[in-house]
């Protein structure tokens, strides 16, 4: 919500800037440089210069759309390679022509053999064409 400029002055005058703006004004305005060569000769306006510059430090550290470097890429999630001539559950119902369900029910009962890797099942083929042969 963008307020009117009128919203942001207070009792006497005193202007509240949020930490955006701040952030926009350092770096636009170079506010660092102009502290540094009017330092000693107004206080007030130093540590108003101060207070603009924590204020837009603050905003850049928090603020998802204030930081100037992108994220950290995540890391790569390292995947042991599928065995060849496999397939998944899923397409081993479908080529089954019974459920997924089904499919674990009878690895787990020993009848269809299958590979556990990186948490999931995989089934070879050839075991497939097997369990079909042996199907009633």
């Amino acid at each position: 919500m963008i307020r009117p400029a009128e919203h942001l002055v207070h009792r006497g005058p005193v202007a509240v800037i949020d930490g955006r703006t701040c952030a926009l004004l350092n770096r636009v305005l170079r506010l660092d440089k102009v502290r540094a060569e009017i330092r000693g000769q107004d206080a007030e306006l130093d540590q108003a210069l101060v207070a603009i510059r924590l204020a837009g430090i603050a905003y850049d550290q928090s603020s998802a759309a204030g930081t100037t470097s992108a994220p950290n890429a995540e890391p790569e999630r390292r995947l042991k390679p599928q065995l060849h001539d496999t397939v998944s559950t899923t397409t081993a119902a479908t080529i089954l022509g019974i459920t997924d369900r089904a499919v674990r029910k009878a690895i787990t009962e020993k009848r269809l053999p299958a590979t556990h890797l990186d948490g999931r099942w995989r089934i070879h083929r050839q075991d497939l064409t097997n369990y079909l042969g042996e199907r009633p």
